[in-house]
């Protein structure tokens, strides 16, 4: 079983772009049983507005490939 994903668009200079469904992304990584997810940092925001019960997974937010 996985219990890391990522999710995000790195652009040619290694930066991590904003994606959208966080929501979405949040709630299939916890059926699947998924314990970390990783984010751009650009999504801090939309993730932070989840409601408590969706933060059952750890989320990591990063800006740039090499964090």
């Amino acid at each position: 079983m996985c219990h890391l994903i990522a999710a995000g668009e790195l652009s040619l200079n290694g930066c991590v772009l904003p994606i959208g469904g966080v929501k979405e992304k949040v709630l299939a990584a916890r059926r699947s049983g998924v314990r970390v997810v990783v984010f751009p940092e650009g999504n801090r925001g939309e993730y932070e507005e989840l409601a408590d019960d969706l933060k059952q997974v750890r989320v990591w937010l990063g800006y740039h490939v090499h964090q």
